[in-house]
């Protein structure tokens, strides 16, 4: 079978897609809006490679979107590389820019599925009655319209009658495994992996452990593993609230190296004020660590509260610095929340049952064309 993706060839979700369809003995075509870098290095060398180039559309409003014409030259691209690869499936990653380009050069013939992501569906449509209305037309070209939470899947609802497949993007357990803790490591470490943006919540985790210093409470470190437009404001603010040397800016890493960085880290944070599913979470569970994060989205589909993490909630300093302190001062509990998680990623978030569910579904859109 012959899959043609529509996607980011920089994303790391992108290229596990990639890796794992091909593992799973496909054929995969990637077509891409190349932006910066070779790309070439970034996914499987046994994909094939349809790269075009396209100018980044910033602006929130569609009609500014609809304006850059050279962004919809894409389409005959797609096109193009459709008449190429011959796929027997196309399948476009993202419904707002990928999706509304697939939807309008994918032929009626061709089974078309597209993955929604995140704020292509909670944020996108929010921006007008167009915008609504774009994601309604992406979504009505789909033969298959998938997402990776049920959470995501329900606000998705709201543009299309269409029956949502979830599939979870779990993780690889062979390389996302529990680890004995770090060599000299004294302090009790903290960890948030995510972009530094202001809606995964880093300002208000630093604001809690600036009061867990002042009272007194416990010793600690956090590791903040990523970049982003707020990294100059969570510096400033960090050695404002005093907490100098106890707060490391790691910037960000290859995702290859995420386990290894994981093993730094005793107990994972994740104080989004959104979350479409939380991946991140799910690496820190298959490594056998407790999750406190956010009662949001994906997250409280991924963590067990009480059982395998702990969930607060969203933007509330108090309940967050109360759980952090529970958490922190009960080896006990991070233990057997730790090994919990271990569990339940294994039971819904292996990767390679993922990679299967997703196969099939291919098989099945192939199957209802013919």
């Amino acid at each position: 079978m012959r899959i043609l993706l529509l996607a980011d060839a920089h994303s790391p979700h992108t290229q596990k897609w990639v890796r794992g369809l091909l593992d799973a003995t496909l054929e995969v075509g990637l077509f891409s809006l190349s932006r910066k870098g070779d790309v070439a290095h970034s996914t499987d060398v046994r994909c094939h490679l349809f790269l075009h180039e396209a100018p980044v559309v910033r602006s929130g409003s569609i009609v500014a979107q609809l304006a850059k014409l050279r962004y919809l030259d894409a389409v005959s691209a797609i096109r193009s590389a459709i008449d190429s690869f011959q796929p027997d499936v196309v399948h476009a990653h993202y419904a707002s820019s990928y999706g509304f380009l697939g939807s309008l050069a994918c032929p009626s013939h061709l089974p078309y599925l597209v993955s929604v992501w995140g704020s292509d569906v909670y944020d996108f449509p929010q921006g007008s009655f167009v915008h609504r209305s774009l994601i309604r037309f992406v979504l009505s070209r789909a033969r298959t319209v998938m997402s990776t939470s049920s959470d995501m899947a329900k606000v998705t609802s709201a543009y299309t009658d269409k029956k949502i497949e979830v599939v979870p993007f779990g993780v690889d357990l062979s390389v996302f495994t529990p680890q004995s803790r770090a060599k000299g490591q004294q302090v009790l470490t903290f960890g948030c992996a995510k972009l530094l943006e202001k809606n995964y919540g880093q300002a208000l985790l630093l604001r809690a452990l600036g009061r867990i210093k002042r009272e007194g409470r416990f010793a600690f470190r956090l590791l903040l593993v990523g970049d982003g437009s707020q990294r100059e404001l969570l510096t400033c603010q960090s050695e404002a609230l005093g907490l100098g040397d106890d707060v490391v800016f790691m910037g960000a890493i290859n995702h290859a190296r995420m386990a290894e960085v994981l093993k730094d880290f005793d107990i994972a944070v994740y104080p989004s004020e959104a979350e479409s599913f939380g991946v991140s979470a799910v690496e820190a569970g298959a490594c056998g660590l407790p999750v406190i994060a956010t009662r949001v989205g994906g997250l409280r589909e991924v963590i067990d509260d009480g059982v395998t993490g702990l969930l607060v909630t969203p933007k509330s300093e108090e309940d967050l610095v109360d759980k952090l302190s529970h958490l922190a001062t009960d080896p006990n509990l991070q233990k057997r929340l730790g090994n919990a998680a271990r569990a339940r990623v294994e039971r819904l978030y292996d990767w390679r049952e993922n990679v299967a569910r997703m196969v099939e579904i291919y098989g099945e859109a192939v199957s209802f064309a013919e």
